[in-house]
């Protein structure tokens, strides 16, 4: 099972990315080092079981939150 991340930066810079479970315990924390335009980041299999998520991304100027769903289909 793979989840596919993707955001958009300007430029090139470090981006934070943290993935929460709905209680609030933190499931993952990367630093990811973008380039202008479109990106992605692929979360592998161990990384995320099945259920609802809250995924951050900040480059320290802007902050993004959204709700991301995995599930086994």
């Amino acid at each position: 099972m793979l989840a596919e991340i993707r955001f958009t930066t300007p430029d090139y810079t470090e981006v934070s990315l943290t993935v929460h479970n709905m209680i609030g315990a933190l499931i993952i924390s990367k630093r990811i080092y973008s380039e202008s335009g479109m990106n992605k980041v692929i979360l592998g299999a161990g990384d995320l079981k099945p259920g609802v998520y809250i995924v951050t991304l900040s480059d320290g100027k802007n902050t993004s939150t959204k709700r991301m769903v995995v599930s086994t289909n």
